[in-house]
C-alpha cells in the first residue's frame, strides 16, 4: 500500500511539472537570452496587428500605444511617473527612453507627450509613407535607448 501511495504521488507530481512546462512553451520567450530581438518584433508586430491582415495601421498602432500608456499608469493619474515607466530600479535604457519623452522635464510623461512620442516612431517606421508599417517597416528601431 505505502508502495502504491509513493507511485500514485510521484504520477501526480510529474503530471504537474508537465503541465507547467506545456504551459510555459506556450508563453513568448521573453527576456535575456531567451527570443531574439527578430522573434520580439514579430511577436509585438503580432500584438498590434488587430485584424491580422499582415499590416499595422495607424489606427491599430495608436491603439496598442494607447492601452500601453493606459497599462503603465498605475494610479490612473493621466500621466506616467519614471517608477511606473520602468519599475522600481529602471536600467539606463529606460532612464534615456523616460527623459527623451518627458520633454516637458517634468517628471511625468503626459499622455499628450506618449501621442507626440508614439506618431513620430510610426512616421520614422512608415518608409513609403503608405499610413501601414509591413514587418520590414517595424522592425528595430532604437529610440531613447529603447525598442518598440
Amino acid at each position: 500500500m505505502r508502495r502504491a501511495k509513493g507511485w500514485l504521488v510521484g504520477l501526480l507530481a510529474a503530471t504537474a511539472v508537465g503541465g507547467l512546462v506545456a504551459a510555459a512553451d506556450a508563453q513568448p520567450r521573453m527576456g535575456p537570452g531567451r527570443m531574439t530581438d527578430g522573434e520580439r518584433q514579430l511577436f509585438h508586430f503580432g500584438q498590434i496587428d488587430a485584424d491580422h491582415d499582415g499590416v499595422v495601421t495607424q489606427a491599430e498602432y495608436f491603439a496598442y500605444r494607447d492601452k500601453m500608456f493606459a497599462a503603465m499608469d498605475k494610479d490612473k493619474s493621466g500621466s506616467i511617473s519614471m517608477p511606473e515607466h520602468g519599475g522600481p530600479s529602471p536600467g539606463r535604457g529606460m532612464e534615456r527612453h523616460f527623459k527623451g519623452v518627458n520633454r516637458s522635464s517634468s517628471g511625468q510623461i503626459t499622455k499628450q507627450e506618449w501621442t507626440q512620442e508614439s506618431q513620430e516612431m510610426f512616421a520614422e517606421r512608415d518608409k513609403n509613407k503608405d499610413g501601414k508599417l509591413t514587418p520590414d517597416e517595424f522592425g528595430p528601431l532604437m529610440r531613447h535607448g529603447r525598442r518598440m
